[in-house]
């Protein structure tokens, strides 16, 4: 196991620095100048966008403006975001750090009950479907997940919104307070994945419950809900959690859209802020934030895998 966490964390580091440098290379390679773009309309004063540019080394090589900032980074200087307006020479933005600090715990206290809808619900109801697979239920969850599961995030945050938030005045619109404000966000973060995760939960246990140590459980006589529950969900259960973490990627793209449709001030609408402004060091911390993130998961869900069945250990 030891070793197997040595070999998952150097691959991580190794990512982590592979991301740095193809965003910080291709934020460099865009065309226009961002410092330039700060001043709206107005014309800047040559020296005042001067001193600009070497306030955020912009002046400098590529090369060496990657190696400072990967010299700052590993002290744990993540910089200054851009300045929201220009008053003086001396203008920069918030640290980096602080504003992360600030959006992280909202988009955690987000994801969290995203990924237990994705995981319970979408495995209990996949479980019904497996389980009734050949009855009118099992087919009408299927269908229904089918018809759901090709309905983007953005067109199913504003459904939700205009019907439940504008129309009935049900749920709060914008940002996250009491228990219902979490409604609609979560509905329509989670409901795509869960249903990704209703359709291989259906599948894999189908499978499962061919298996004969299942055939050789039920003819013990012992009811149907508990083989499911209790031997073809631990088998199962790996299988979800990499199904899970591999679709992270897409959840933080719906974070993104659902936190700026629903004026959540968590990372998603802060990286849409920073995409927008074109604010480099912002936007290569989420970066790299959300690649730590990501590679943790997997890291985790290999582990788990690895402790339920050891036998895998070859082939992660």
């Amino acid at each position: 196991m030891a070793r197997f966490l040595t070999g998952r964390i150097l691959r991580g580091i190794f990512t982590v620095f592979l991301v740095t440098l193809v965003v910080h290379g291709g934020l460099a390679l865009l065309p226009g100048d961002p410092i330039r773009a700060l001043f709206g309309q107005r014309r800047p004063d040559p020296l005042v966008l001067e001193a600009m540019r070497d306030q955020f080394d912009f002046n400098r090589p590529w090369i060496v403006q990657y190696l400072s900032y990967l010299k700052d980074l590993v002290t744990g200087d993540w910089g200054n975001s851009f300045p929201g307006s220009i008053r003086g020479i001396q203008d920069v933005g918030p640290p980096v750090e602080g504003i992360v600090a600030a959006a992280a715990p909202v988009s955690a206290r987000l994801i969290a009950p995203v990924l237990a809808v994705q995981l319970v619900v979408g495995a209990a109801i996949g479980a019904l479907a497996a389980v009734y697979r050949r009855r009118p239920a099992g087919t009408l969850i299927y269908l229904i997940s089918v018809a759901l599961l090709g309905i983007p995030v953005i067109a199913l945050a504003y459904v939700l919104q205009m019907g439940f938030a504008w129309e009935l005045a049900w749920v709060p619109t914008r940002g996250l307070d009491a228990w219902p404000s979490y409604v609609l966000p979560v509905t329509a973060l989670s409901l795509t994945t869960t249903c990704l995760v209703i359709l291989f939960a259906r599948s894999h246990l189908r499978d499962v419950l061919r298996q004969p140590f299942i055939k050789a459980t039920v003819a013990r006589g012992i009811k149907t809900h508990r083989v499911v529950g209790l031997h073809a969900m631990k088998v199962s259960l790996s299988a979800f959690l990499s199904l899970i973490v591999s679709n992270l990627g897409q959840l933080i793209t719906g974070l993104i859209i659902v936190e700026t449709i629903f004026g959540i001030q968590g990372l998603g609408s802060v990286m849409f802020s920073a995409i927008y402004a074109r604010d480099r060091p912002l936007l290569l911390a989420l970066t790299i934030l959300t690649t730590v993130f990501v590679t943790l998961a997997n890291i985790l869900a290999d582990a788990t895998h690895l402790l339920l069945d050891p036998r895998t250990q070859e082939t992660l």
